[in-house]
């Protein structure tokens, strides 16, 4: 190969990366990062041009038609800078930032307690695509309540921009916590938490709403008791009593309703929305009118997966090889990388993993009631 040749090929890796970044609301200049860290600052002070040039690219005439008086202001949330309050709320600590917008946390005056404030950046917002998702985003948790599902206490508009109120989870969220641990959770504090979640999705897929991306850092974790602690000095363990934890599906960005088709199922860049590495096989291949509830259980099957092994089953060192595992690939059977799983787990984590839509679970519910016998020592359906 050629230095040319690897050059492009390098290139086009970091296309790819970079736009998934983007579909996930994640920072694009991870995998820059990852190249040369020292072009960061320079990228970083080169983005908002760039996506002013976007924007002039996808709004065409209608940009260059306005008035002085008519072009938008620019708004106080930057993303380079910790505002000091939206509406009334009181921002304190930037919790995360992304290609789509920052969650920060914030304490609301009127009640004095903490909550997680979603702000979307500017930029996002000139984006037709984008503000659909937000909107969507927004319109799906007010219709949700479930203790396994993240609450959205508050949405409005400040300075130009919409917002987004959410419950805080003061415990992090499921990547963080496998990543913290030296050994593995059990099998049943696997199936317990992976039962929670199937709870809350099931409701969701019960209204008609897809999540699209479910993923270990889309788990929040909080107490479930009532002790304040702050965010920094609570941590939970694997051999805490899995009652003292309680997770919470986030992240409803990319969430669609069931019978919905259109651009919300693929980037401006045609790529298909959702993290590779968690995708179902429908996803991957690009067939987006075969996306499902069933694909959401192919999600929680490789959160279960990796709880269980330590192994994300399909992951390769490019994201097109991640897809074709995904795609072609049989997983490694649980047993042979943890041989003290139960037998009735694996098959319920594998049978969420089918290739075919139509050999899973056909919503979470279902395989929320498998997960249930599994743990009240019942014969699984599966």
């Amino acid at each position: 190969m050629t230095s040319a040749d690897s050059n492009n090929r390098i290139f086009d890796e970091l296309l790819l990366a970079i736009d998934s970044c983007l579909a996930e609301g994640r920072d694009p200049l991870d995998p820059l990062l990852e190249v040369d860290p020292l072009i960061r600052e320079r990228i970083a002070e080169a983005r908002e041009c760039m996506q002013l040039l976007d924007l002039m690219r996808t709004n065409d005439s209608e940009v260059f038609q306005r008035t002085p008086s008519e072009q938008p202001t620019r708004s106080a949330f930057s993303p380079r800078t910790l505002p000091s309050r939206c509406h009334h709320y009181l921002l304190t600590k930037n919790l995360g930032e992304g290609g789509f917008g920052t969650v920060y946390l914030a304490e609301d005056t009127l009640s004095n307690r903490q909550v997680a404030v979603k702000i979307p950046h500017l930029s996002s917002m000139q984006d037709s695509q984008s503000r659909k998702r937000f909107q969507t985003e927004t319109r799906v948790l007010e219709q949700m309540r479930h203790p396994a599902i993240v609450s959205i206490l508050d949405s409005g508009e400040h300075e130009e921009l919409p917002f987004l109120v959410m419950e805080f989870c003061d415990s992090g969220n499921l990547t963080q916590l496998l990543a913290e641990q030296d050994q593995r959770p059990s099998p049943e504090w696997c199936a317990r938490l992976i039962l929670q979640i199937t709870k809350g999705l099931g409701q969701a897929h019960s209204l008609g709403i897809l999540h699209r991306d479910v993923k270990p850092h889309n788990v929040l974790l909080t107490r479930s008791d009532d002790e304040s602690q702050s965010p920094e000095s609570i941590r939970p363990r694997f051999s805490d009593s899995w009652k003292q934890l309680l997770p919470k599906l986030a992240d409803f960005g990319l969430a669609k309703w069931n019978n919905q088709r259109g651009d919300s199922d693929r980037t401006r860049a045609g790529i298909v929305a959702g993290t590779p590495q968690y995708m179902a096989p429908e996803q991957a291949a690009g067939l987006v009118d075969r996306v499902c509830p069933a694909t959401d259980v192919h999600g929680v099957g490789l959160v279960l997966y990796e709880m269980l092994t330590g192994q994300q089953p399909f992951i390769g060192d490019t994201e097109v090889e991640t897809r074709w595992n995904i795609v072609h690939r049989e997983p490694t059977a649980i047993h042979k990388l943890r041989p003290a799983v139960p037998r009735d787990l694996e098959t319920i984590c594998h049978r969420a993993l089918e290739k075919d839509p139509g050999r899973r679970f056909i919503d979470a519910n279902e395989m929320a009631e498998d997960l249930e016998r599994f743990l009240n020592s019942l014969p699984i359906r599966s």
